[in-house]
């Protein structure tokens, strides 16, 4: 007689919510919409929940080949492939997801319920790496001392309503200074593909990077503040009455309008605090 372990019980019971969540949320349609395409074999949401399969049962493909037991039906090159593809847009792929993963949420709560937008920048460190494209020596602004650090900038954004957090988009943000970064980008890449674009984002000021992720967040249709959007609209206004700005004095613009924010927030404290305690 077999004996099945806790080990398999498990295995299995992740296998078919794996399924269940990607027929559910149709990860099939979303991938497709990201130019995720395979020109035969495989279909690609195949790769794609066996690589979450491999997440969630805390398992690797290399051992598992070294292991004989191997079984997902097609090779180590064809997921090599779909990881390494310049084409696919995975930003596009991610928001199209929380999207429908948020209206599913909403749907489960209180219309008063306040949404809002989280937005944070942290380190993400590459201490070993020496190759990894675009590499650099990143401020650790968030750790002790203020030490230089090999990596790259994480800047994140995320929904809230108070109780769920859901990442909708992050960026991997290098060094505009060509001298402070360790690597370049490979120049045949084609100029065309996400993966291009990409890395000129990851060169871009972070404001600049910021607004253009907020801009893709209103266009989804995430709910969050309305105070939020009222900004981002005031903006386009402005840059579409100032054309004849240079890409330059426009960052310019914009750090000055992000850094007058703390200062603003504190002041509306202040008074706040004045009126409450007046009463």
């Amino acid at each position: 007689m077999n004996i099945l372990t806790q080990d398999t019980y498990d295995e299995k019971s992740i296998i078919t919510s794996i399924s269940s969540f990607c027929k559910e949320y149709s990860v099939g349609k979303v991938l497709k919409k990201a130019n995720t395409y395979k020109s035969k074999g495989i279909p690609v949401i195949y790769i794609f929940m066996y690589l979450l399969q491999l997440v969630y049962t805390k398992k690797s493909m290399y051992m598992n080949i070294l292991n004989g037991t191997h079984d997902a039906g097609f090779g180590k090159d064809v997921v090599y492939r779909f990881l390494n593809s310049p084409f696919i847009n995975w930003a596009t792929f991610m928001l199209s997801l929380t999207v429908r993963i948020i209206a599913k949420i909403s749907g489960l709560t209180s219309d008063n319920r306040v949404n809002a937008i989280v937005v944070y920048d942290i380190l993400y460190s590459r201490p070993r790496s020496k190759n990894v494209k675009l590499l650099a020596n990143v401020h650790d602004h968030t750790g002790k001392g203020g030490r230089f650090k090999c990596g790259f900038r994480l800047l994140t954004l995320a929904w809230t309503d108070g109780v769920t957090l859901i990442p909708l988009l992050f960026r991997h943000l290098s060094l505009q200074n060509k001298k402070n970064r360790l690597t370049e980008t490979n120049p045949k890449i084609d100029k065309r593909s996400c993966g291009y674009k990409a890395r000129q984002q990851a060169i871009s000021s972070s404001p600049k990077v910021f607004l253009e992720m907020l801009g893709q967040i209103v266009k989804a249709g995430v709910p969050f503040a309305e105070a939020l959007e009222l900004i981002l609209s005031l903006l386009r206004d402005v840059w579409e009455e100032n054309l004849f700005l240079s890409g330059k004095q426009i960052d310019e613009l914009i750090d000055a309008f992000i850094a007058k924010l703390p200062e603003y927030y504190k002041s509306k404290m202040e008074h706040k605090k004045s009126i409450l305690t007046g009463i």
